[in-house]
């Protein structure tokens, strides 16, 4: 038979509970930090830095370093010749403006003084 109070036995079964609780709590934990600093790495480091995988270090799924892709060979593909078509040419004053409005055109020139620099 057993002789252990069952008051004792619940309360020891309780601890070893809240000890598996507290050690994965801990292993959580340590787990976020580490991903919260290869984030501000991420973010915050010079962007010439290069990071190497760490084999103790813990990434986010999705967040890996990319390898570069291969370098692709170089297809060089002739094609034939073609004339370019010549944009229309359109004249410098394109405004239109209705028949009955009369035009004004005004003429500011500079004296022969002021057109010549005198340092020259």
């Amino acid at each position: 038979m057993n002789t252990e109070n069952p008051s004792s036995v619940s309360q020891e079964s309780q601890v070893a509970v809240l000890e598996l609780k507290l050690n994965e709590a801990t292993y959580y934990i340590k787990h976020l930090e580490e991903q919260i600093n290869w984030l501000k790495k991420q973010l915050f480091g010079k962007k010439s830095e290069r990071f190497e995988k760490d084999d103790g270090q813990y990434y986010l799924p999705g967040f890996e370093a990319i390898d570069p892709a291969p370098a692709l060979e170089e297809i060089k593909v002739r094609v034939s010749a073609h004339e370019k078509r010549q944009a229309k040419s359109t004249p410098i004053n394109t405004i239109t403006y209705p028949d009955d409005l009369p035009v004004e055109t005004v003429v500011l020139d500079l004296p022969e003084k002021e057109k010549l620099d005198p340092l020259t």
